[in-house]
C-alpha cells in the first residue's frame, strides 16, 4: 500500500572484546561490581532485567537456568557459559532456595549506574 512505511530499526549490540574490557574493569565501590556484573549476566544470557530479579537458587539447574518468563508466561531454559554460570555462582551462594540470586536493583538505578560503568 502507498500508504506503509517501513520502520529502520538500528540495533546497537556490544562484540564479544569490549563485554570482556567491561567485564576486567577495576571499579570504585562493591555496589558497581554488582551493578557490572549483573550487566554481563543479561549480555551473555539475553535474561530480561524483569527475570532476572525474580531468579532464585531452585532456577539454578548447573548448566542452565529454568524459569518463566514474566512477560510472556512462557518458560524457558537458559544455558550458561562459562561466565554467566561463575556470575550465578557467586551471587547465589549461601542462598536459600526461594531467595533472589542477584541484589534487587530497580530498572532505573541499574541504567544510570551501567552508563557511568560503560563511560569508564
Amino acid at each position: 500500500p502507498k500508504n506503509f512505511k517501513k520502520k529502520v530499526k538500528t540495533e546497537i549490540r556490544l562484540a564479544y572484546p569490549e563485554l570482556m574490557k567491561i567485564k576486567n574493569l577495576k571499579l570504585e565501590n562493591e555496589n558497581q561490581n554488582t551493578i557490572r556484573d549483573i550487566f554481563l549476566f543479561l549480555a551473555f544470557t539475553g535474561v530480561r532485567h524483569s527475570d532476572m530479579v525474580r531468579l532464585t537458587p531452585a532456577n539454578d539447574f548447573g548448566d542452565f537456568l529454568h524459569f518463566t518468563q514474566q512477560k510472556t508466561g512462557d518458560e524457558v531454559a537458559v544455558t550458561l557459559h562459562k561466565h554467566s554460570k561463575a556470575i550465578v555462582k557467586k551471587y547465589a551462594k549461601g542462598k536459600q532456595e526461594t531467595e533472589a540470586i542477584f541484589p534487587s536493583v530497580t530498572q532505573q538505578v541499574f541504567n544510570r549506574e551501567i552508563k557511568l560503568i560503560a563511560r569508564e
